[in-house]
């Protein structure tokens, strides 16, 4: 074969695999395709979620085992009787430092029956010391809402074709908390403006 036979035969491949990602990232297989990698995106997304849920719930039963005083015996003891035999040191490590990738409805069932609470207590507290007002319910990967709108949503008060209503709401929320920052801000730079004017007109 001819270098200009083996140079167009080379061209029509590239051609032919042009969809195919050829371009070296870091953590970026170079045999993935653009769709490929934005559905790992997306899995790490929701992989991230879970954890991040899990560790929300675990913070909710912590913050109602210390307000029920329940020490991690007591709670391990109460949680055998709902059905889950769970030893006091992985009660302590799910309580801890130790991180769980997920957890599931029934734990969550079985957290609320030791602690005599409503399971939507665990999943969507509306007053606990675990919640931080700031963040709010994240119900999966981009929607965010109140523990309250969350619980409307989770009881069937709302149906899930409200959540445009609910991100509408939400972004009008934070426009208008950001437009009062911004008001507050001006504010301030126009405080610390008026003694340097006042200043000036005094020295004309």
């Amino acid at each position: 074969m001819t270098l200009s036979a083996e140079i167009v035969k080379r061209g029509a491949l590239l051609a032919r695999y042009a969809h195919v990602v050829t371009t070296f990232e870091p953590g970026r297989d170079i045999r993935m395709t653009d769709a490929e990698i934005e559905q790992r995106r997306r899995l790490d997304d929701w992989e991230r979620h879970e954890r991040a849920f899990a560790k929300f719930v675990l913070e909710n039963v912590k913050a109602v085992k210390n307000r029920k005083g329940y020490t991690a015996a007591q709670l391990a003891a109460r949680m055998s009787t709902a059905g889950w035999p769970l030893s006091v040191s992985s009660l302590n490590g799910m309580l801890g430092k130790k991180k769980r990738a997920t957890i599931t409805i029934t734990e969550v069932f079985a957290f609320a029956a030791a602690l005599e609470v409503p399971p939507v207590e665990l999943l969507f507290p509306t007053s606990s010391s675990a919640y931080d007002q700031g963040r709010g319910v994240t119900i999966s990967p981009g929607f965010t809402t109140s523990p309250e709108a969350a619980l409307d949503w989770f009881t069937g008060d709302t149906t899930h074709d409200d959540r445009d209503r609910l991100l509408r709401a939400a972004i009008l929320e934070a426009r208008e908390d950001l437009r009062a920052s911004i008001a507050k801000i001006e504010a301030i730079e126009a405080g610390r403006r008026l003694p340097a004017t006042a200043k000036s007109e005094d020295d004309g």
